[in-house]
């Protein structure tokens, strides 16, 4: 065999293993690879974090926030009562999709709105069986007993965006796994817009922290938490 005949068939049996690998079926097919159209985000609303991620990030789950009946990532916020407004999407693998939206009205007052839908994260998202606006005074009366501490907690919230949220990079350097879930913060704040996304992230770390004092005033419960 000539060496030229050699390299060829190096190539090809490259080539062959490459297709296998990318030809897997993926849990995560469903709403990672969604179509390829063009995001609509101003580029002009991205926070300096933002700029390293691509519009096609952004894309890649536009489809998933309209299954919520949600508009785009970093939309322009349509209320001008809202000063602030952060939403979570928790994607699971094997547990029903999550969104939740925390918008602080200009009034001083907070509202809270939890979708869930009837799909798996992993596999198809489902249909929306949950859309419910959230009396967060009560929420967090319940859970404090206090009525001064309602205020309190929510000003905690925007406090810990600073550091947990808006000096965080959109993405880190960790890959994605077949058995875990999508933790992705959205943030609209005084025309800027910021945007991160972690797979799984550890117990304590800053991203998670602040999406589960997101989760923290919704009421709910979840049994199963990664």
């Amino acid at each position: 065999m000539t060496p030229r005949a050699t390299v060829l068939g190096i190539i090809m049996i490259l080539a062959l293993l490459a297709w296998s690998h990318f030809s897997e079926p993926s849990p995560f097919r469903g709403w990672l690879n969604v179509g390829q159209q063009k995001a609509t985000t101003p580029p002009l609303l991205l926070s300096r974090h933002q700029r390293s991620a691509t519009l096609r990030d952004l894309a890649r789950y536009q489809t998933v926030l309209s299954d919520f009946d949600e508009p785009p990532w970093c939309s322009a916020v349509p209320d001008r009562s809202v000063a602030e407004s952060y939403r979570f999407l928790w994607l699971r693998t094997f547990h029903h999709p999550v969104l939740v939206r925390l918008d602080f009205l200009g009034d001083g007052r907070a509202a809270v709105v939890y979708k869930e839908t009837d799909g798996a994260g992993g596999y198809e998202i489902g249909s929306l069986v949950k859309n419910e606006t959230v009396d967060v005074n009560s929420v967090l009366l319940d859970q404090t007993q206090d009525p001064d501490a309602v205020d309190a907690a929510l000003d905690q919230i925007r406090e810990d965006a600073e550091a947990q949220f808006w000096r965080q990079p959109y993405q880190v350097d960790q890959g994605l796994g077949y058995d875990g879930a999508m933790w992705i913060v959205e943030g609209w704040r005084r025309q800027r817009c910021h945007v991160i996304s972690r797979w799984s992230p550890q117990p304590q770390t800053s991203v998670r922290v602040f999406a589960e004092s997101i989760l923290g005033v919704t009421g709910q419960n979840f049994e199963h938490r990664y």
